[in-house]
């Protein structure tokens, strides 16, 4: 009873979340039409405002990313953490 409870508080708009980020971010957006959320112009709003966002886009897949296309999911992951790992902070 109290996961209702998670969508009764305030929420911080979006943008400012990713404004405040200080950490480099991943994005794995997916096919609208087969229900993923977020819309291309939404990721690349979000990119704009946060230049260490990095978004993959993945169109085999609809909500559920990593269920409905786990290998590109996670190679989308690894590349990432790749990228990471040859970054200096």
């Amino acid at each position: 009873p109290e996961a209702a409870n998670l969508f009764a508080g305030d929420w911080t708009p979006w943008r400012q979340v990713v404004v405040s980020m200080e950490c480099p971010v991943l994005l794995i957006t997916a096919d609208n039409s087969r229900g993923a959320l977020v819309t291309p112009e939404v990721a690349a709003e979000a990119q704009d405002l946060n230049k260490d966002l990095r978004v993959v886009h993945i169109p085999a897949a609809g909500h559920s990313i990593r269920r409905e296309a786990f290998d590109a999911y996670m190679a989308a992951v690894e590349d990432f953490l790749a990228w990471l790992n040859n970054q200096t902070f």
